[in-house]
């Protein structure tokens, strides 16, 4: 029947994730799936976020294309030691991410900041300097 046939495509592939990154849950199998009754793939994708996988066989290669085209956009001088970077968000790739999208979402709100004060100086007729180099670099000084 078709319960039984997607019960079991759902047990074979938790064992397939679970085979592939936390053999020792395997035993759990059962348990998981009926804890995860209706949310199955809420539960793979859980795992997947979790040993930061992508289902793929090629994970690590989808990973660095990721963090190229990031930092093609947000910050090409790190394109050079992506494979540092690469190196070091092993196993954590999806958490690295999310960190780096947080800091340069900060960065990009800084610099947005930034040019909104020197907009705003520049209609007022106010002569004031401001440096879009690093956010956190003072924003106009108080002298004239």
């Amino acid at each position: 029947d078709m319960a039984a046939s997607k019960a079991n495509h759902h047990r074979a592939t938790l064992k397939a994730l679970l085979r592939k990154y936390a053999p020792h849950q395997l035993g759990s199998v059962e348990a998981l799936l009926l804890s995860h009754n209706g949310r199955e793939n809420e539960l793979f994708s859980s795992i997947l976020h979790k040993y930061g996988g992508s289902g793929a066989p090629n994970a690590a290669n989808e990973w660095e294309e990721r963090y190229r085209r990031f930092y093609e956009e947000h910050n090409p001088s790190k394109l050079e030691t992506l494979p540092v970077i690469m190196n070091l968000a092993k196993g954590k790739e999806a958490w690295v991410m999310g960190e780096m999208v947080k800091k340069y979402a900060a960065y990009h709100a800084a610099c947005d900041a930034a040019l909104l004060v020197a907009v705003l100086c520049a209609m007022s007729g106010a002569r004031k300097s401001v440096s879009f180099t690093e956010p956190s670099q003072t924003l106009p000084s108080q002298s004239p």
